[in-house]
């Protein structure tokens, strides 16, 4: 069983970070049980996102009509907004295929910044050699 968190990707890149992990904590002291099974039984945690806050408030209505179990997360410094939905169930996968992992976009620019990451652009071909092809 895996544990699918969903962060809007209009918030800063630490922002998601944040949201995550509050919708992680909410998502376990609302439901004990699943997130019991869940540590002992593969504690395996998928992050994605979400264009924005009323995808992110349709994902949680189509989650809830589906009776899989979830917490929105609401972040009281953000005006109650909806940030983060975290959900349980092998219905959360199909309801979450669509979705790309969460930070990615922030992990490539940092990493290519670094050098770590080659970057998008097409390496340069080597320039012609002078020698002639029989002094090779």
């Amino acid at each position: 069983m895996k544990l699918y968190i969903v962060v809007r990707a209009d918030l800063k890149p630490g922002a998601r970070a944040a949201q995550s992990c509050h919708a992680t904590s909410s998502f376990v002291a609302a439901h004990p049980k699943q997130s019991a099974q869940w540590r002992t039984s593969s504690n395996n945690l998928v992050c994605l996102e979400i264009a924005n806050e009323p995808l992110l408030l349709a994902m949680a209505r189509r989650a809830r009509e589906r009776g899989i179990p979830h917490t929105l997360f609401r972040e009281p410094d953000l005006g109650d907004e909806a940030t983060a939905l975290a959900l349980m169930s092998p219905q959360a996968h199909r309801l979450t295929s669509n979705l790309p992992l969460a930070l990615r976009d922030a992990v490539d620019s940092a990493r290519e910044a670094s050098g770590t990451l080659p970057s998008r652009e097409p390496p340069a071909l080597p320039a012609p050699s002078r020698e002639s092809p029989a002094a090779a």
